[in-house]
């Protein structure tokens, strides 16, 4: 079982962090899981959106799997 992953930050000395862009490898023998994984974040003015994609063979449970939030700083 693991998860290895990377992520690129834009970031202006300003505001922050505000642009991220993630991808990464799940990898689990044991569950026969074997996917790469693909993301976003933005972030602006306290608020923030993430997308998160898996892909993987078809017919497998986590295939196209896509997972959304929405943040907010106060």
């Amino acid at each position: 079982y693991g998860l290895v992953g990377s992520e690129m930050c834009i970031r202006d000395s300003w505001y922050g962090e505000y642009f991220a862009i993630r991808t990464g490898y799940y990898y689990d023998k044991t569950g026969k899981i074997s996917n790469p994984t693909f993301g976003i974040g933005l972030r602006f003015a306290g608020y923030g959106f993430d997308f998160g994609y898996t892909y993987g063979e078809p017919g497998h449970p986590l295939t196209n799997t896509m997972r959304f939030s929405l943040n907010m700083e106060y």
